[in-house]
Formats: structure tokens, sequence, C-alpha cells
């Protein structure tokens, strides 16, 4: 290798040398020899050293070329590593682009797992905020039991309303009032107001024509946790004990929060816990056909126990009687077993009554989570029923006849005076002079004539003879004897004198008790001293009833129950003063007073379906005009400011059997 170059070197130096010296092809071989060595020569001289330092270079070259051959061949197989490296890499980046592309998909998926998780997570969070422990009927109110606590550990939660089937057509208020109770009223009592019709047959109260419920009173309860708020729940809702949903039902979406209602009892106020009070308005579906009823008038047969209780009365007074003539031992044994013995068959006959079997309810609290929904229950404390109320004129025909003897007018008079003198001296009215019966004027000897009238037949043809005070028989000659006979003329007189004095004794005594009736009755509303200021005003309210009451059941014996059980109005003028009921020719104070609308019962038995409440100035219009159905904000009072002048006070209520009585009273105010 190393000549080969060495060669090639030179023969290119010769190529060159003889180049650059050829002259002409005239010149001697001979010449061109000496010529061409003395070239060479030079050339030789020059490249030797060249040539020298080429080989010592070539060397070195080829020390270095061994070198690099053997770096070539270490880079050759680094070249082949780093190929294969480079391969290898070229997989692992298409396999981590495959696996990118996998990586991303399973991104995705985690993302959008993370996305169900979170979901999942609030719905835990919420279900969790909504999650209900227990819930605890506290109380309820309806018309027919205003308040379920009676007494604290008595607490008769009940949910219901009452109703009851129209015995007539009508409208409410007309001038229509029920008979011998209350006065018509005009149609300018009621000018303006969109009357209320209903037909014979209709079920009063009629179903709201969007819920086709009626108002079935309010609940009051409490959930745990106190922060769950009632609107996220899923239901709410009353079943019975196997589930099944109740003819009275509970609109979620309407129960609010009762911040201002303190219960009796039951609930705790502490600063470390704060319940939060509920209260949910019920409605009932009057059409149902599970709907339980209770109807007193259906289940008691009131007219025999009546009859029942009139015969006890017959037999003690016939015993007393007796007892007065015989052996009172044996007699009052004898009666008393008697008396014991009906009576007892009297309350047997009660207890048999067939009292409708009503639903046991609870209150369902439902919210929904992951799982599913979910519900927790009450106690199955709460009874629900349709209650139909006594009427308005129920009891009319308990009591037969209207007639009412002397000894029952006497012992009447006697009972109310007396209950007139508590109160009258427990306000300080003394020297009170009532009329008395008095039947001395009347002449009674008249009666004391006693006359024979004698009449005989004759048996054989001819006239009889008839004569007074002597024998007389039929004459044996068949001789017409006449003698004539006066009958006493004066006993018609007599009689009619008799009635007439006891009328005007009567009429005396009635009215002096009208008078103090109406006496005390303006010193109840006028003086403030008396006025019982520890007691709220419904306390108040039951209080005046009570003693109307006491007062009006004494009219009982010859009005049936209709007088207890009718529309009254009462009023409270002012917190310094009584609640007293209106009466005519009355004088108020000018200013605030308090209209309470109700009946003698408040409302107990014979139960308002609607009211209309109107106060009337001389002019014609009106300071209070209101129409109200049962369940209305203002149905049990009304707030009114009454200035100077004169009023007619207008009350007509409506039962729902269709029945209307209505009040006016002519008032001063002052």
């Amino acid at each position: 290798m190393k000549k080969k170059i060495i060669n090639g070197i030179l023969m290119v130096a010769l190529v060159g040398a003889t180049s650059t010296s050829f002259v002409s092809c005239k010149d001697t071989s001979e010449d061109v020899k000496t010529d061409l060595m003395a070239q060479v020569n030079a050339v030789k001289a020059n490249l030797e050293p060249r040539v020298q330092q080429a080989e010592t270079d070539i060397d070195a070259l080829e020390g270095r070329m061994s070198t690099a051959e053997g770096d070539i061949t270490t880079l050759k197989g680094d070249v082949t590593g780093l190929k294969n490296d480079v391969t290898s890499l070229k997989n692992r980046v298409s396999t981590l682009e495959q696996e990118k592309d996998s990586l991303a998909q399973v991104t995705k998926t985690i993302e959008g797992q993370l996305t169900q998780v979170e979901s999942k997570i609030n719905t835990i969070v919420e279900s969790l905020k909504n999650m209900v422990t227990s819930v605890t009927v506290n109380a309820t109110s309806t018309s027919i039991l205003y308040n379920s606590k009676l007494f604290p550990g008595l607490n008769l939660q009940f949910l219901g309303t009452a109703m009851g089937k129209a015995t007539t057509t009508g409208k409410f208020p007309s001038t229509t009032t029920m008979a011998n109770h209350g006065t018509k009223l005009e149609a300018a009592d009621f000018a303006g107001v969109e009357q209320y019709s209903w037909s014979n047959g209709d079920i009063l109260p009629k179903a709201n024509e969007e819920t086709e419920l009626a108002d079935a009173g309010t609940v009051w309860f409490t959930l745990n946790p106190s922060n769950v708020d009632v609107k996220n729940l899923k239901a709410l809702r009353l079943v019975d004990s196997q589930g099944n949903a109740s003819f009275v039902t509970i609109k979620k979406n309407d129960v609010v929060k009762d911040e201002e209602t303190v219960l009796s009892w039951g609930i705790t106020r502490a600063d470390e816990f704060k319940p939060v009070l509920w209260k949910a308005q019920a409605g009932i579906d009057l059409e149902a056909t599970d709907l339980a009823t209770i109807a007193p008038a259906e289940i008691i047969d009131y007219k025999g126990v009546a009859a029942d209780v009139r015969a006890l009365v017959s037999q003690a007074k016939a015993a007393a009687e007796a007892a007065n003539r015989n052996n009172y031992d044996e007699l009052a044994k004898a009666t008393t077993k008697g008396l014991l013995k009906g009576s007892a068959q009297i309350v047997a006959s009660l207890l048999q009554s067939k009292i409708p079997s009503l639903p046991a309810l609870a209150l369902e609290a439902q919210w929904e989570d992951t799982v599913g929904v979910r519900s927790v229950l009450s106690d199955y404390s709460i009874a629900a029923t349709a209650y139909k109320p006594l009427s308005f004129d129920f009891g009319k025909d308990l009591v037969d006849g209207r007639q009412v003897s002397l000894e029952k007018i006497d012992r009447l008079v006697a009972r109310v005076l007396n209950k007139i003198a508590n109160k009258v001296n427990s306000i300080g009215i003394n020297n009170i002079t009532i009329a008395n019966i008095n039947l001395t004027a009347a002449e009674l000897a008249k009666f004391n004539k006693s006359t024979v009238i004698a009449v005989w037949e004759s048996t054989t043809p001819g006239d009889f003879v008839v004569t007074t005070n002597a024998t007389t028989a039929p004459d044996a000659t068949h001789t017409t004897l006449k003698t004539t006979t006066t009958v006493n003329a004066d006993m018609t007189a007599a009689v009619n004198d008799l009635l007439t004095e006891v009328n005007a004794s009567l009429n005396g005594a009635n009215a002096d008790i009208t008078s103090i009736i109406n006496e005390i009755k303006s010193l109840q509303a006028n003086v403030t001293s008396y006025a019982d200021r520890a007691k709220n005003f419904e306390e108040r309210v039951s209080d005046f009833l009570e003693r109307e009451i006491n007062r009006v059941i004494t009219k009982v014996a010859n009005d049936g129950l209709t007088r207890i059980l009718e529309p009254v109005i009462l009023f409270q003028a002012g917190e310094n003063y009584n609640v007293t009921r209106f009466f005519d020719g009355q004088i108020i104070p000018a200013g605030k007073i308090t209209l309470v609308p109700t009946t003698v019962t408040n409302e107990l038995f014979a139960p308002a379906f609607k009211k209309y409440v109107a106060v009337k100035a001389a002019d014609g219009s009106f300071a209070v005009q209101k129409l109200m159905t049962k369940g209305d904000k203002d149905f049990k009072k009304i707030e009114a400011n009454l200035k100077a002048g004169e009023y007619t006070v207008i009350y007509s209520a409506l039962d729902f059997y269709g029945n209307q009585v209505s009040k006016k009273y002519n008032v001063t105010v002052k």
C-alpha cells in the first residue's frame, strides 16, 4: 500500500516534469535523455525529502488509520447499538403513542368516573342534609278540637273537618232566618256582598275547585335533625299502618316554619337546642269511599234518651209525693233502686252506641339518596275523620210541647233571681226589687160555688122536669112542671181574670229581670275595674260563654237545645273591658273593638260553616263588612275601630246543613 502511493506520486511528478521540459520534436534523443535525467534528478532531489516525510506521515497515518479503523470498528458497533437503540426507541415511542392514546382514553374515563363520584358525593351530601332520623307530631288543631294538647300527658291528635248535607236550597247571607230564632235581615244589610249559594243535597263545605279537598285542620311537627328543610324532602304524607295514603293529605310545598306559635307543652326553646317547628294545613277528601265519619245525631238516640230521662224524673216526683203520705224509708229504697236501674239503662244505651272506628295515621317523611327512597314515620297517633256536627235547629223535637206549668215558672224565676242576686251583689248594686208572682188579686172564691144539676129523662111520653137544689122526679099525671136554674155566669170571666193576673205578674217579673240583666251587661261593658286582666282574650270569651250557657240552659225545658246551639256575637271594647254580648240600645265606647262571632257553645257542638258580620252606620255605609268561611283568618274574631255614632251590628251564621240564623242590634257608640 505504501509503495503504491509513492509510485503514484513519482508518476505524477514525472509527468509534470516532462510536460514542462518538452521543447520540440526536433531535439535529439540524447539531449532529451540528458535533459530528462537532469530533470528527473532534480525532481528526485526535490521529492526525496518529501517522500521521506510522506513515508513518515504515512506511517503516522497508518498508525492513526489503524487506530481509526479500531475506532471505526468501535463506532460501527456503537452505530449498530445506536441503530438498535433507535429502533427500540422507535418501538417504544410507537408503544408510548399507543399508550398515550390509551392513557387519554383512560384519563377521559377516569374524569367521567370522577364526575360521577363527585355527583354521588354531592348526592350523598344532599341526602345527608335531607336525611330524617325521626319525625314527631307535636299537636293538631281543627274546628272540632281546637287544641289537641288538652292536658299534660293527654294529646288527642286529630285531623278532620265538620261537614253536613244541605237540607234545602239557599243563599247566604239572605233575608231568611231559622224559624223562631233571630231576626230577618233586609237586603240593605248585606248590600255589595257576593252571596254563597248551594243546592239541596250538596255537601257543605264544598271542596276546593283546584285541590278537590276541604280544610282538615293544622298539624305541627318537628324533624330530627332540626336543620332539615321540609321542602327538600321527596314527600310528606299521612299513612295508615299498612302504608296506604289517607283521605287526609298534606301538601309538602305548603308547609311553613312556624316562628310564632308556642305550644302549651312539649316543645323546648332552650338556647343549646332550638327545634324548627313546622306547620302544615291538611286537606280532606269528603267524597272518599273510605271516609270515616262521626255523626252524633245518627249514633245516639237523643229523643229516646230524653224520654227515658223524663220518665225517671216523673218517677222520682211520684215517689216524692208518695213519700209524704206513706212509709218514706220503704219508698225511698224502692225508688232509689228503680232510678239506679233506669239510669244504668240509659248509660248502657249510650255506651252501646255504634261509634265508627277511625284510622290511626302516622306522618311519613320521605327523602331520596343513592340507595333509593327512604322514609321515617312518626307514631300512629293521629285520628282522622269527617265530623257531622249538630245543626242550629237540633233538639227542637226533644221536648213535647211548648207549655210550661206555673210551678216550673216559679222555680225558674227563683233560679234566675238567685243567679242575678249573686251577680248584682258582686258588683255592688243593692236594693233591687223584683216584681213577685202575685195571685192575691184574683177572685178565686168565685170557683168555690157548688151547683148541682140533675137531669131526669121520663120513660113515658111527656116533658120532664129540671130543677135545682130540690128533688125532681117525673110527674105522675104527666103534667108539665117547669122551673129554671142559673149556671154561674161569672165562671168564664173568673178564668180570664185569673189568666190576666198571672200574665201581668209574670210580665212584670220578666220586665224587671230583663232590665236588671241589661243593666248588668252595661256595667260589664263600661266599668273597667272589674275586667280580669290576668286572662287572655280567648279565656274571657270562654268564661262569658260558660256563664251564658248556665243562663240559657234554663230555657231547654221549653225550647229544646236550639237556644244553646244558636249563634251569638260577643265583643270586647278594648283591653280594659270585659267580654260581653250585644243588646238593643247598648252604649259602647268609641275606639278599638274586638268582635267575636261564635255560638253559645263556642262552636263546639254546632259550628258555623260561614259567617257574615257587619257594622252598618246610620247613613247605610259599613264600618265593618265581612263574609267569612271556616278557616279564614278572621273567622273567630274581627278587629275594628268605631267612631261615635249610631250603628246596627249584624251577625248571620250558616251551619253545615243550610240553616242560617241572623241577629241585629242597634247600638250607640260614644
